[in-house]
């Protein structure tokens, strides 16, 4: 059997890990039924769990971000502030901004599962590792 050492995983756990942040943890699920082991690392938990998170935040904004927009739009439209196409425009902006850093995010993720290291993100990161224990 072999041993496990926290500071260097093992090669399949590093490629999960990243795999997990593309599609959206299903790959690190799979891997979970498939070897049938309740005892992952604690990094690859780390990934699978921090990728679950992200990718529920931009599903999340994905599925508001239409709404908001509708109802901004709409209360524009009755305060006759001027055009609201043009607000409209600039807070659609301002959704796919947001929504391009969390992609950003899942690729630095990614990245640093490959490379075996843990992926630092300021409020996500904490929360993963208050449900890990």
């Amino acid at each position: 059997m072999p041993v496990f050492n926290p500071k260097n995983p093992l090669a399949v756990e590093r490629t999960i890990a990243g795999l997990c942040y593309v599609s959206g943890g299903l790959i690190g699920l799979l891997y979970i039924i498939i070897s049938r082991s309740h005892s992952q690392s604690m990094f690859f938990r780390f990934h699978f769990l921090q990728s679950m998170i992200l990718v529920a935040l931009g599903i999340l904004l994905s599925l508001t971000s239409q709404i908001t927009e509708n109802i901004l739009g709409g209360m524009l439209g009755l305060m006759n502030l001027g055009n609201p196409g043009v607000v409209m425009g600039y807070i659609g902006m301002g959704i796919q901004l947001i929504m391009n850093g969390g992609l950003l995010l899942m690729l630095y993720g990614m990245v640093m599962a490959f490379l075996g290291k843990y992926a630092e993100i300021p409020v996500i990161s904490p929360l993963v590792r208050q449900n890990m224990r």
